[in-house]
């Protein structure tokens, strides 16, 4: 494994990262829009594609079977736009946790980039209508 301290979306820039609690989120992709108690920090993050960290670092992907897991509160939509090549090229496994939302936070939209490459679907977990866990699958010979 290796690690890459940099934020995957579909073009490079920068953004802040908030931090509260236990989880995270891109100030740019998200408002917060229930008051919380919990502190929030912000700090500063690089954003770049998957498609140019394949692009660069090719090497880290040969010879190996790649598996992505994909949960990104809303932005998933924008993550695998970064990502088409190297998705058409690894044919990763991907586990890919759904948030429901309002129009490119839906990230129920990404899925039909994989239908579109000969992924197939199925929910791992059902957490609730607007949460769940899908594995997408290549299917072989598409």
């Amino acid at each position: 494994m290796t690690l890459i301290q940099k934020g995957l979306w579909d073009k490079e820039g920068s953004s802040l990262l908030a931090l509260r609690g236990g989880s995270s989120s891109l100030t740019q992709a998200h408002q917060i829009l229930v008051p919380t108690k919990q502190k929030i920090v912000y700090t500063p993050i690089e954003l770049t594609t998957l498609d140019k960290i394949y692009s660069e670092r090719r090497e880290l992907f040969r010879g190996r079977r790649v598996i992505m897991k994909v949960d990104v509160e809303g932005a998933a939509l924008r993550v695998v736009r970064g990502a088409l090549e190297t998705i058409k090229e690894t044919r990763p496994h991907v586990i890919f946790e759904v948030h429901r939302g309002e129009g490119e936070d839906d990230e129920l939209r990404a899925v039909p980039y994989f239908l579109k490459m000969g992924y197939r679907w199925r929910v791992l977990e059902y957490r609730w209508p607007q949460n769940f866990i899908l594995a997408l699958e290549p299917q072989v010979g598409k």
